[in-house]
């Protein structure tokens, strides 16, 4: 049996556990003391006998991400401050679910709410990434007093932290326009690394190399792996979504530099996957190219590293982002001689005017956007009678026939779809299937994740009031805890689905 002096040493936070959070290769004068503080929050575990509540990792995940916090805010980098801002534009308010006093809680201070609401975020990321379904209250008792002891401390540190000037000088003091890899390295950090990322990003890019890796029979995926998992990385960077807002990087940052020409600078940022291009002309400085859509693209030659073989070549795959009115290679970059020009692939806007007339032309026949089925004969026949043409096998497949309770949705984005159990969770006063046992007890997984459902599904019935009966649970009752997540519905989704915002 380990003694508590085995145990504590084991669960302690060192200096590289530390340096993970940190923009890459900055080490500065004051991470000592921001070690030593994440371990005095920790130790508050073991002093409320919480332990056994908390996982390990969830207590060290919250040590360190606290203190990355209050460093942020004494220092004055605006990760937080940024964060709090955009939620107020989007909701109204500077955070969800906690009842802010405007008299007490100060924006570009350290609040008690602020770790409140850091500890649950950790807490609800830990479950989420352990396939854990749970929804805590964010006022759960337990948190609030965790909170509240870890604000004591911080507090009292507050007049003698120190500054991290290093990492202020690299958010704010860089010449954006001098250093565009510099850029998207900052970029990086606060998408991947950074104590309000998230576990999303880094999971997801995981789980792609993953799959990149599992290709052993692919040899262009075994010959090209390391260059892949690199571009995978720097693509993510401007394709996927961080922070508990599920936002772009460039938007948050964006918000950091609020007010100074830095901003406008990040917000025009733009960004396109890998994809293949004619090469119609270069210089020294830069590669013009074409898209199949003929699109004309200007890509600077730096941004390709070493000078890159184009004489030959009339071909290059590759994924951009756009930065300072030029396009950068970004990951990735491929020369090729092709035979023939690019086809103008337009799958992408037939797809979307596809859906577009399938949503017409159902609209018509059943009047509205949204139907309930009690099972899939119901379904089928509707389905049949919409296309009598086509086989019952292609319109419906078989997986879904022993399910009940359908939802038929149409939306001109994604054309039709059905989903069953849903009918279930709909309060509509024209679906029989509602039940409100199935919402009091499961309804918080329609908006966490565990249907797969479209975002425009979501915002349709979040917009139509369609699910206005799902609530917290709360010690102050069914009412309260019922405002409470109807008042935050849309970060809910956000925060549990990020995916559905990239």
């Amino acid at each position: 049996m380990k003694s508590k002096f085995q145990k504590s040493i084991k669960n302690r936070i060192y200096q590289v556990d530390w340096q993970n959070t940190r923009p890459v290769g900055i080490i500065s004068s004051s991470d000592a003391y921001f070690v030593n503080l994440s371990n005095k929050i920790l130790s508050i575990f073991n002093e409320k006998s919480v332990a056994e509540i908390f996982s390990i990792q969830s207590q060290r995940n919250i040590a360190i991400n606290v203190a990355a916090y209050f460093e942020d805010v004494i220092s004055g980098f605006g990760l937080w401050q940024a964060f709090t801002s955009i939620h107020k534009t989007m909701y109204g308010k500077y955070l969800p679910f906690l009842d802010l006093n405007n008299e007490v809680y100060v924006p570009d201070e350290i609040n008690s709410e602020d770790v409140q609401f850091l500890i649950w975020a950790e807490l609800q990321r830990y479950d989420i990434d352990n396939e854990v379904h749970r929804f805590l209250n964010p006022e759960n008792p337990m948190i609030f007093l965790l909170a509240n002891v870890i604000y004591d401390l911080l507090d009292q540190e507050y007049e003698t932290a120190p500054a991290n000037d290093a990492i202020y000088k690299y958010i704010h003091q860089t010449k954006l326009t001098d250093d565009i890899i510099t850029t998207r390295e900052l970029l990086g950090w606060l998408h991947y690394d950074s104590y309000l990322s998230m576990s999303y990003p880094r999971l997801k890019l995981k789980s792609e190399i993953e799959e990149l890796r599992s290709n052993k029979n692919n040899e262009f995926y075994r010959e090209n792996f390391g260059t892949l998992s690199y571009a995978m990385e720097k693509i993510g960077i401007f394709s996927r979504n961080c922070s508990p807002l599920a936002i772009k990087a460039k938007d948050w940052l964006a918000q950091i530099f609020d007010g100074t020409p830095k901003a406008k600078m990040i917000e025009a940022i733009d960004f396109k996957q890998i994809d293949n291009y004619n090469i119609v002309d270069f210089d020294n400085e830069y590669l013009t190219i074409v898209n199949a859509e003929n699109e004309k693209l200007i890509v600077s030659l730096d941004s390709l590293g070493k000078q890159p073989e184009i004489k030959g070549n009339n071909s290059i795959m590759c994924s951009l982002f756009y930065f300072n009115d030029f396009w950068h290679v970004n990951g990735f970059a491929s020369f090729s001689k092709l035979d023939k020009e690019l086809d103008n692939d337009n799958t992408k806007s037939k797809i979307k005017e596809n859906n577009k007339l399938t949503y017409d032309y159902i609209i018509k026949k059943i009047k509205k956007p949204i139907s309930y089925y009690a099972d899939s004969k119901d379904l089928i026949k509707v389905l049949t009678a919409i296309f009598p043409d086509s086989d019952n096998n292609r319109i419906f497949p078989d997986k879904f026939k022993s399910y009940s309770n359908f939802i038929l949705f149409v939306h001109p984005e994604i054309g039709l779809s059905f989903y069953p159990i849903l009918a279930s969770h709909v309060c509509d006063p024209k679906n029989p299937y509602y039940d409100k046992d199935v919402v009091e007890h499961e309804g918080l997984s329609v908006l966490t994740g565990l249907y797969e459902i479209p975002k425009e599904l979501i915002e349709y019935l979040i917009d139509n009031n369609l699910l206005k009966n799902i609530a917290l649970k709360s010690l102050h009752g069914e009412t309260y805890g019922k405002k409470q997540l109807q008042d935050n519905i849309r970060f809910v989704v956000r925060f549990f689905q990020p995916r559905l915002y990239s």
